[in-house]
């Protein structure tokens, strides 16, 4: 099979090593910095999802209209979660908010702020590690290069039968230096627009 996707044809089949039933833990740290140190976003709730949309554009002749080419002209990727801690820097990435430097006293009690206001903070990008593992028991991750997480509809529900979810939106983006902002991280530098916002890896005996 001669394709731009370097699928070989050999390594496809049924095989239920591969089945995923898993769920994930999201790390992340700050993007661009030298630290490498990756901490647990959050307790997240079940059901993490990976969604990638391309729209295209779409050659039509003749009547009836026969499609004869399609050319992908825009993608979004985005990684969607709900998260459980109602905590000031998982706030802060979600609302873009801004933590306060010093802490209140109310009542004798010492407070953190999130403080928010008619103004928001520069963009915080982070790096993100998903690490799961498919039902073999091997490693199952993926490395997103640069993303920001965001709710363009922020909501959460206080006062229930359940734990409060903040559902949240992660969006994907190039990074313009990924051998630079994670070195840690391998990067095909021979497909430098192939490999500059996410790749999967898996733990496995299996053929490349």
């Amino acid at each position: 099979m001669a394709n731009e996707y370097g699928i070989v044809q050999a390594n496809l089949g049924q095989d239920d090593n591969f089945c995923f039933l898993n769920d994930p833990t999201i790390s992340i740290k700050e993007w661009g910095t030298t630290d490498s140190t990756f901490e647990v976003l959050s307790y997240c709730a079940l059901g993490k999802s990976w969604k990638q949309k391309i729209d295209y554009a779409i050659l039509e002749t003749g009547i009836p209209k026969t499609e004869v080419r399609r050319d992908a002209v825009k993608q979004e990727i985005t990684l969607e979660a709900s998260l459980y801690q109602i905590q000031k820097e998982v706030l802060a990435l979600v609302m873009q908010r801004k933590i306060k430097s010093t802490t209140d006293s109310y009542d004798g009690k010492t407070f953190h702020g999130l403080m928010i206001g008619e103004e928001l903070p520069a963009v915080t990008y982070i790096s993100i590690q998903i690490v799961g593992k498919t039902v073999d028991g091997n490693n199952f991750i993926i490395f997103i290069r640069k993303a920001r997480l965001t709710s363009e509809d922020f909501e959460f529900a206080m006062g229930g039968d359940k734990d409060t979810e903040i559902k949240c939106k992660i969006i994907l983006m190039p990074d313009g230096d990924p051998a630079t902002n994670n070195i840690e991280w391998e990067y095909d530098t021979g497909n430098p627009t192939f490999d500059n916002i996410a790749y999967f890896a898996w733990e496995t005996t299996a053929p490349a």
